[in-house]
């Protein structure tokens, strides 16, 4: 069995037009595994990408087309939340994942923990998947507010249909030969441990984002990386295990994640 993290292969995001609408309806913290319990069609807009199938929105919150819906709609069952809103017009679907399965692994798996014993990232992902049976969409406890996991058949799916705009990175696989995970995890970590060994000095976050915006500079933290990208657009990379590399989006507001994190200037990544 394979795990991946269900994510969009470009950058575009989609930003409000009812921005104080959608905030009644979906307070921060929401997207957290439980139903929203009263929901109307919230209007957004997005200046390219919108003949894709999935954008990017928020934290990882998936963003599907009507085509979507209908091509992965048996496997998404009882686990998802269907929110219509709608896109420069047309029709589309935030999934509130409401399937969130105790599975992870914690003898098995590699992470780094906050000083109240909270996750802060993960390295190296393992789970009990006599617990995923039978399952295609999911969140964990550890990450409800960060990641979304599909297993093989929604990937499958998702790729028999042609479905445009969908990434999947791999994080879990049970039959992985363990010197090829280990030789990632290794050079993974080297490049967090140049992260945190570099002399700089730290910024917060206020501090960064103004130096990012005014400066153009680049700050990093943990895996989590800011600068601008060609078009003098600001981007979030989070570095990932598994391609030993940044993966882009535009964010339209600070993670809440992020916010309490320390900053240092590195070098600007060629995007």
């Amino acid at each position: 069995m394979k795990v991946w993290e269900l994510g969009t292969s470009r950058e575009d995001s989609i930003y409000y037009e009812e921005e104080d609408k959608f905030y009644s309806l979906a307070p921060l913290g929401s997207f957290n595994g439980e139903i929203i319990k009263k929901w109307e069609i919230t209007k957004f807009s997005l200046n390219k990408g919108l003949n894709l199938d999935t954008v990017s929105f928020l934290n990882k919150v998936p963003v599907f087309s009507r085509k979507a819906i209908n091509s992965t709609g048996d496997l998404l069952d009882n686990d998802v939340q269907i929110l219509p809103i709608q896109i420069n017009l047309q029709e589309y679907y935030l999934l509130n994942v409401t399937c969130v399965i105790d599975c992870f692994n914690y003898e098995k798996s590699l992470y780094r923990t906050r000083s109240n014993g909270t996750i802060r990232d993960i390295s190296k992902y393992v789970f009990h998947t006599n617990r995923l049976d039978g399952q295609f969409i999911y969140k964990t406890p550890e990450e409800v507010l960060s990641k979304v996991f599909v297993t093989d058949k929604f990937r499958d799916r998702v790729i028999e249909q042609g479905l445009t705009g969908f990434s999947f990175r791999e994080l879990f696989d049970s039959e992985e030969d363990p010197s090829i995970r280990e030789n990632k995890r290794r050079i993974y970590h080297e490049m967090l441990e140049q992260i945190e060994q570099r002399e700089a000095r730290t910024f917060d976050m206020r501090e960064a984002s103004k130096l990012v915006e005014e400066k153009g500079i680049a700050v990093a933290s943990g895996k989590w990386k800011w600068q601008k990208n060609r078009d003098g657009i600001i981007v979030l990379g989070e570095l990932t295990e598994e391609f030993s590399d940044y993966t882009w989006m535009k964010p339209t507001f600070i993670p809440p994640i992020l916010i309490d994190l320390k900053w240092k200037e590195v070098e600007k990544s060629d995007i």
